[in-house]
């Protein structure tokens, strides 16, 4: 993986909503250009691929949240826990440069943007939006998209045996750590 200097910004997509598990992909690109919306819908493709093909030139975390997790969380908060832990790890990471925007595909209200700064404060807070059918308009979000369907079909695929090949770019929230926030927001 080269390494990253400048600026940077995120897509961010889910793949499956409600199944198990729900994978959350973050991918990260120094070129602003991969975030703007495109006239021309993206092709979405869901067929087999090569997730290491397909990510060749960028860097990427992702996240399965089990049916556990879910038992204590809702879907809002599911959204702000992934989101800020993938900013929380390329802001913190040297390798990379300070967010300046982070796009989800889908929809984000705007409690969970302020949750998710307060989350990550005292970290630069990036400019956070959503964007309904970004899977098809925004390039890296597209990426993200592609990596989270592949990412599920690996991790079904292989359940209840060791599946470590893309373990390294596995973050894994601390359940204990977000208690708090059950409590103390109405999300």
């Amino acid at each position: 993986m080269k390494r990253i200097l400048g600026a940077g910004v995120l897509g961010v997509d889910e793949s499956n909503h409600g199944r198990d598990p729900e994978v959350f992909v973050a991918v990260y690109s120094d070129n602003p250009r991969e975030i703007r919306a495109r006239d021309q819908l993206l092709k979405k493709d869901r067929d087999n691929g090569q997730l290491e093909r397909e990510l060749k030139n960028y860097d990427y975390r992702f996240i399965l949240f089990s049916r556990k997790f879910k038992q204590y969380f809702n879907e809002h908060l599911i959204k702000v826990i992934a989101i800020s832990e993938f900013i929380s790890y390329f802001q913190n990471n040297e390798q990379f440069g300070n967010l300046e925007k982070v796009v989800f595909d889908g929809e984000l209200r705007k409690q969970d943007v302020d949750v998710i700064n307060a989350i990550i404060e005292p970290m630069p807070k990036p400019i956070i939006t959503s964007a309904v059918r970004g899977d098809v308009t925004i390039p890296l979000v597209n990426r993200a998209d592609r990596a989270a369907a592949l990412l599920f079909k690996y991790y079904t695929k292989n359940r209840g045996r060791k599946s470590g090949r893309y373990e390294k770019y596995l973050l894994t929230p601390n359940l204990f750590l977000y208690s708090k926030l059950i409590n103390s927001i109405n999300c």
